[in-house]
């Protein structure tokens, strides 16, 4: 396990914010634009691209955050977008605000049974100092939201309208909720369940060959594809 400098001490006791073990990062507190001292919560748009290019082949991202700076999440979001190999994202806690971006960036995207996503409008904090102002900052905070929804709609079944209306009420999404929305693919506790279903759902000969670490070799049976519309049967019939 390795730590990038990202540390605090909080009444003597240290809190680890970002990991790295393997190929996974850690990601469990806020996203910045900056930091203004070395020892600050969360981390950066150069932080996590420094972490990101120590990677090689298929990373994992966990996700445990409440959001923060939009232009870091967006650089982050990027970044793991134009990864060269399989980046799967897993929401352990929350996945709030510019967090469910990192969410989205993923070419897998899992959610563990208690996580949450939450959606919401820009939050813009300005100084206006002459009447001019009004009419930038109004520019400034629809760009801003452009820039959310296009994210959500290119990654998600979701319309416009929709995403909007979502934004401006503040949506909080359950794990079922975030994959209906398409946020999600998958719900963690499911796998333990699909490897038992469609185990179950062969007969002896082929569950004894069944293959788990090598599930692709499976389509070779004929009894594979039997077992996965069985499996299908299964989700539609007991919600599972």
């Amino acid at each position: 396990m390795t730590t990038f400098v990202l540390n605090r001490d909080v009444k003597n006791k240290i809190e680890t914010v970002v990991n790295v073990d393997g190929n996974t990062i850690e990601l469990y507190d806020y996203i910045l634009a900056e930091k203004y001292y070395t020892d600050q919560a969360g981390i950066t748009a150069n932080e996590f691209i420094n972490i990101l290019n120590t990677m090689k082949g298929d990373i994992t991202v966990r996700v445990n955050s409440r959001g923060g700076d939009v232009g870091t999440a967006l650089t982050m979001y990027q970044r793991l977008k134009e990864y060269k190999d399989t980046v799967n994202v897993v929401v352990d806690g929350y996945a709030y605000s510019c967090a469910a971006w990192i969410l989205l960036a993923g070419d897998n995207r899992t959610i563990n049974t208690g996580g949450i996503v939450m959606i919401h409008n820009p939050a813009m904090y300005c100084e206006i100092s002459k009447e001019e102002d009004f009419s930038t900052l109004k520019n400034q905070w629809e760009a801003h939201r452009s820039a959310i929804v296009n994210i959500i709609k290119e990654n998600t079944n979701l319309k416009e309208d929709k995403i909007k209306d979502m934004m401006s009420k503040t949506t909080f999404m359950t794990a079922q909720e975030s994959i209906t929305n398409g946020f999600c693919d998958s719900i963690q506790s499911d796998t333990k369940v699909f490897k038992s279903t469609v185990k179950n759902a062969m007969p002896p000969e082929v569950k004894n060959n069944f293959k788990e670490e090598k599930p692709e070799e499976n389509f070779l049976h004929p009894e594979y594809n039997r077992a996965l519309k069985l499996r299908a049967l299964a989700i539609k019939n007991y919600n599972i």
